[in-house]
């Protein structure tokens, strides 16, 4: 039986599992496209200082049944033209070396953030049913001590958090 609210999303990035309060192995992120981020990208995202952050840019994710219509990927090519392209990236962060934080970005199209943050809320509704709360800007589903917030975009940038509840 699935328990976690991570386990039903059955995300993956890079084909990496997400799933919250997993245990860090460094080896599989670097093997799935993951870096740690230094001293000024964790000044940039805010860090503290007990927890370890990796990114991945340009990266995939599927999510809940993995077929094709549920995969969030960059459109990098300069032919599809400027209106179509957009970058995605995600972060993991670990607190006492397990996951306590996930945030994946639809970068740089305010189209297709909006596109694929609603096409994903859809999809979350149909499989884990509605939301906690949704006020217009933020949709959040809350299961246990894990809440997944969708972060519609204000200006070019779509976001999915997914996090534990302290």
């Amino acid at each position: 039986m699935i328990n976690s609210l991570s386990q039903k999303l059955n995300m993956k990035v890079n084909g990496c599992q997400i799933v919250l309060g997993q245990e860090l192995n460094e080896t599989q992120l670097n093997s799935h496209n993951f870096k740690k981020v230094g001293f000024f990208g964790r000044r940039m995202i805010k860090a503290e200082r007990n927890e370890l952050v990796f990114f991945s840019k340009n990266c995939e994710l599927k999510y809940l049944k993995e077929d094709f219509g549920d995969v969030i990927f960059p459109i990098l090519d300069a032919k599809a033209g400027a209106a179509i392209m957009y970058g995605t990236s995600s972060y993991l962060w670990y607190k006492q070396n397990n996951l306590s934080k996930f945030v994946f970005q639809i970068i740089q199209n305010k189209m297709a953030a909006q596109k694929h943050i609603e096409e994903f809320e859809q999809k979350l509704v149909e499989s884990i049913g509605k939301p906690y709360s949704a006020d217009g800007a933020f949709t959040t589903w809350e299961m246990g001590n894990q809440r997944l917030l969708l972060e519609y975009p204000k200006n070019e940038h779509g976001y999915i958090h997914l996090t534990m509840i302290d």
